[in-house]
């Protein structure tokens, strides 16, 4: 198995699998489908509630151009899965919040979800006990995999910075080489992306002319290169902490500014 055959959230479980935490691997399962154009993230002017007459700027989560496509990871069905009527859309904090207590929130997120999988697959072995502990221990296989994909990150992080302005050849073989793994470089910033962004067409291009099923429109400006990608990683986890901080009252009833999730024309709120 390559680099590119896993998402960022289960490449960071096989790397550092006792350190990583349940918001990380949220985080990167969300980014990981905004990349690939199976959700789009997008502003839009819209009133809060009908009887206002203002309207307010949100941020909103809806399906993506490539949302049908085939090869979701068993991991990401808790953020697919609320997008299965058409036309739904979420503000991105109501999402947040949707998968987060869907999913078992973050520590159930990550042992029933992304270690879930990767066991099944058999990287990790039975951890008994020790999962409630935040502790899980990686077989030979999934061993390999952590020392392998430790180094192409390593390299691609030292190197992509240089290589784009030097090396296009190179520089494509790196992107083709991490897949959506290249969301975890810290060198992934906005600036890089502007100057990927013509590599990423001519991968596209050349993905789409091969029929690859992990076909991604690199060329067609990624909801992550139009908003912004500092701009959605600041998002995700401002929202994230603003929901964990929320208050709710005895009845259950979220006071955080949801609107208790009426659906006003397709807008889950």
């Amino acid at each position: 198995m390559e680099l590119s055959d896993f998402t960022p959230a289960q490449t960071l479980m096989l790397i550092k699998p006792s350190k990583v935490d349940g918001k990380d691997l949220l985080k990167y399962s969300f980014l990981d489908l905004i990349y690939k154009e199976k959700l789009k993230i997008y502003q839009d002017w819209r009133l809060p509630h009908p009887r206002e007459t203002r309207e307010r700027l949100y941020t909103i989560v809806a399906r993506g151009k490539q949302f049908s496509n085939n090869g979701n990871s068993f991991h990401q069905d808790p953020f697919v899965s609320p997008f299965q009527a058409k036309d739904v859309e979420y503000q991105v904090r109501t999402l947040i919040k949707k998968v987060y207590l869907n999913s078992g929130k973050g520590p159930g997120f990550k042992s029933n979800w992304v270690y879930k999988q990767l066991k099944e697959e058999g990287y990790f072995m039975t951890s008994l006990g020790f999962k409630k502990l935040d502790i899980f221990f990686l077989n030979s296989e999934g061993s390999s995999l952590k020392s392998k994909f430790n180094t192409i990150l390593k390299d691609a992080e030292n190197s992509l910075p240089h290589l784009v302005k030097s090396n296009k050849e190179k520089t494509k073989e790196i992107i083709s080489t991490l897949g959506s793994n290249i969301l975890l470089l810290d060198c992934f910033n906005d600036e890089l992306i502007k100057q990927l962004k013509p590599l990423f067409k001519e991968i596209g291009d050349k993905n789409l002319s091969q029929s690859s099923e992990s076909y991604v429109d690199f060329g067609d400006a990624s909801e992550l290169m139009f908003y912004g990608f500092l701009d959605t990683i600041d998002y995700f986890d401002s929202s994230f902490d603003s929901f964990l901080d929320a208050t709710f009252d005895v009845s259950g009833f979220d006071i955080g500014g949801d609107f208790g999730g009426f659906d006003f024309g397709g807008f889950d709120w």
